[in-house]
């Protein structure tokens, strides 16, 4: 897709989740303003109905009715889902969202990650790496906190892949960032204006 076109589709896409929104950004290579699109990409911090137990700590966290509405409505679904943290859209023909529903404090670090290209987030996770963080299914946490799981590929010993798993019931949790600045201070990186984040040779023309 051209930029023009994929930038038009994605901001109506955006009007229909607002309202049902704290946060949401247009992400990867549109944000990059990039001129060729292959997908849409879109982080959201929806509006959640959160449940809390006698001394104040999260029990339950859901999306709002109206956001799993708003997102079933964008199109056909392809994977995942609203109440994931990740749902694959097709909207139109030949038009794909990727639609990123991380937790609310983990927010600005997936919008880095899916905003820059593929060695960009490389780079922003090994950063949180070398701080002694890293990435898991429940948003960055302590390395010494978890322990690494290797993933087997049905077919393809290859694409064998290794993740991390919290390994303790009551893990150390990182600071709340309050913007994406916040994140890239927090982990040591310059931040970086979005369109300036293309570090694979064949992206920087």
């Amino acid at each position: 897709m051209e930029l023009q076109f994929a930038q038009k589709i994605a901001e109506e896409l955006v009007e229909k989740l607002k309202p049902h929104c704290i946060q949401v950004y247009i992400a990867g290579s549109i944000r990059r303003k990039r001129p060729d699109v292959k997908d849409i990409e879109i982080v959201v911090m929806p509006r959640r109905i959160i449940e809390r137990d006698l001394f104040g700590f999260v029990k339950s966290s859901t999306v709002e009715e109206g956001f799993a509405n708003a997102v079933k409505k964008l199109g056909t679904l392809q994977k995942g889902g609203p109440n994931m943290k990740y749902a694959r859209i097709s909207v139109e023909k030949g038009v794909m969202l990727d639609l990123f529903i991380p937790s609310d404090d983990d927010f600005f670090r997936i919008l880095a990650i899916r905003t820059g290209d593929h060695l960009f987030s490389i780079q922003i996770m090994g950063a949180s790496k070398k701080k002694g963080w890293c990435g898991t299914d429940q948003g960055l946490r302590k390395i010494s906190d978890c322990r690494p799981v290797l993933v087997k590929h049905k077919d393809n010993s290859r694409y064998d892949k290794t993740i991390w798993k919290v390994d303790v019931a009551n893990p150390e949790l990182p600071p709340v960032w309050r913007s994406e600045r916040d994140f890239f201070d927090w982990i040591g990186l310059e931040y970086i204006e979005p369109e300036f984040r293309n570090l694979k040779k064949s992206d920087k023309n």
